[in-house]
């Protein structure tokens, strides 16, 4: 019986979404810690030896799981055995369309080759993070390749249920005093947005000249400035579990990130003992137990009038600096942040859409490109950049 493979992807989802694939991905995880001796590349593919089960006459006997690589745990790959990531995806570009294509045979024999010879000559066991399709006979997804250390125990699904678990520990009710007002989902992370409209601050003199590039809405009109938290988790080696502050702007429902004041769980634990993995209760218990609190402090310092606040204020400074060339400011801005062309157009038209021509105005035009982007990895990393652009530019 073959298995669907779960989604990966999502952008702006509801909770509800996000717990529906959430919950798909869990049914069909699989990790496993493997020695070097029993990892193999054929087809480029990576086979992990007597990693699953086949159902037979004979009983249940164990099988290999065949595993495609995702971009992501092609990068990993190359990383651990000392191969240069580029290289093994430049090969893969060469077959990844029709391997058996006779031109297409001498790159995959060089991709494999060069796995295993360096699989070879490696020691240290490997963790090898996986989606399976129900069907031995299938290849599953290989999502990530890492270090035996690597702490299994902050996994999406159960990270956002002891984050919200937090959050109702700090006092606040889902729906009621705060909201989920949407999540990212990527092969590398999960971003989940929680506000607190009820938890906000009059700021006229932030928002006074800013003009919603998407609805026309004016700060004059809708001047109110809220609090909120970003969670962010990844499975696959994308960085540690955060909570981070986020401020949102009524006119226009952009919101900043104040990634300096963020809290982060890195995942790093013991060593892994070689097989297939599975945490045991009282493991994951302390893991998420430690997750509930940090996300409560988070709510009790991050969702209050006092720290909205401060960072107004913060703002408030950055929105009385009038730029003198703020269409070349902006340019500057997105070169020094490494946006790419569209992504610096949008930036660009959103400023002056927006018709706030000071510092914030620019953070203000960042925020509301990162609306645009199609990845919540990249929205993320706009969002974060557009605080620290409106202080740099009010303070130059």
């Amino acid at each position: 019986m073959t298995t669907t493979l779960p989604r990966t992807e999502a952008r702006h989802a509801s909770l509800a979404d996000l717990v529906t694939i959430l919950t798909e991905q869990a049914a069909q995880r699989l990790d496993v810690v493997a020695s070097p001796t029993s990892l193999r590349s054929i087809g480029g593919d990576l086979i992990v030896k007597g990693a699953a089960g086949r159902i037979d006459e004979n009983g249940v006997t164990p099988a290999d799981v065949t595993l495609r690589p995702t971009a992501i745990a092609e990068r990993h790959l190359g990383d651990r055995l000392g191969i240069p990531p580029k290289y093994l995806q430049a090969m893969r570009a060469s077959f990844t369309v029709d391997p058996d294509h006779p031109a297409a045979r001498p790159f995959v024999d060089l991709y494999d080759a060069n796995v295993n010879t360096w699989l070879d000559v490696r020691r240290d066991s490997l963790l090898i993070r996986a989606f399976h399709g129900g069907d031995p006979d299938q290849p599953g997804m290989l999502r990530a390749v890492l270090s035996d250390r690597y702490a299994l125990g902050l996994d999406n699904y159960d990270t956002l249920v002891a984050a919200l678990e937090g959050v109702r520990a700090a006092g606040a009710t889902i729906g009621d005093d705060v909201r989920v007002a949407g999540a990212d989902l990527t092969e590398r992370s999960m971003t989940v947005r929680i506000d607190a409209p009820s938890i906000a601050v009059a700021a006229p003199a932030l928002v006074g000249n800013y003009r919603s590039p998407y609805t026309g809405n004016t700060g004059t009109e809708n001047p109110m400035v809220w609090a909120g938290v970003v969670l962010r988790n990844s499975e696959t080696g994308g960085g540690a579990f955060s909570l981070t502050p986020r401020v949102v702007f009524q006119v226009c429902n952009n919101g900043m990130t104040m990634t300096r004041d963020a809290t982060r769980q890195v995942h790093i634990g013991g060593r892994l003992d070689e097989g297939v993995v599975r945490w045991s209760a009282d493991t994951e218990r302390k893991a998420l137990d430690l997750v509930k609190a940090k996300a409560a402090d988070a709510m009790a310092s991050f969702l209050s009038v006092d720290y909205v606040q401060r960072v107004v204020d913060d703002l408030t400074e950055a929105a009385g600096v009038k730029l003198d060339k703020p269409v070349e400011s902006v340019e500057r801005v997105a070169k020094a942040q490494g946006f790419t062309a569209d992504e610096a157009q949008a930036v660009l038209s959103c400023f002056i859409e927006g018709g706030d021509t000071s510092a914030l105005g620019v953070a203000q035009a960042i925020t509301a490109a990162a609306q645009q982007v199609d990845t919540g990895d990249r929205a993320y990393e706009l969002e974060s950049c557009a605080f620290d652009v409106a202080l740099d530019l009010a303070r130059a």
